[in-house]
């Protein structure tokens, strides 16, 4: 962190702090958190094919995808598949309160956005978010 009152005050935070005030925050102006999922593969993922990259190491620095060629910052690529997360899971919820299916769509595009649109990747999408299958069928 290149702010280095930052980056010590959270050092002296523990983290399950950090999440307990942003929850706290949040849920006083009315925000919704979406939290990824524990065991979410955020780095190993390309954040372009949805290709899992199992022998990445912590001392990788630069996701290469050996499927579609990718090449990027490891946590820039994290970001994008987290980012890709909250909006499929933001869908979800919304489709579960009867929001209209048309109008979703647009927010599952938005997490698809980095994404490419080959049948695999299509796949992979609808057996990790199961209640979004209508809206793959939406064109």
């Amino acid at each position: 962190v290149q702010n280095h009152s930052l980056a010590k005050a959270v050092a002296g935070a523990g983290m399950g702090e950090i999440a307990r005030q942003i929850e706290y925050k949040a849920g006083w102006n009315g925000i919704e958190v979406v939290k990824a999922d524990r065991w979410f593969a955020s780095s190993k993922t390309c954040s372009r094919c949805g290709c899992i990259k199992a022998g990445l190491t912590l001392a990788d620095r630069v996701f290469r995808c050996d499927d579609c060629g990718l090449v990027m910052d490891r946590d820039l690529n994290a970001a994008r598949n987290l980012a890709a997360d909250a909006a499929f899971r933001t869908a979800e919820m919304l489709l579960l309160f009867g929001v209209n299916p048309a109008q979703v769509k647009s927010l599952v595009d938005l997490g698809l956005k980095h994404r490419s649109q080959s049948g695999q990747s299509q796949l992979q999408l609808r057996q990790a978010y199961p209640n979004l299958a209508v809206l793959f069928q939406l064109n």
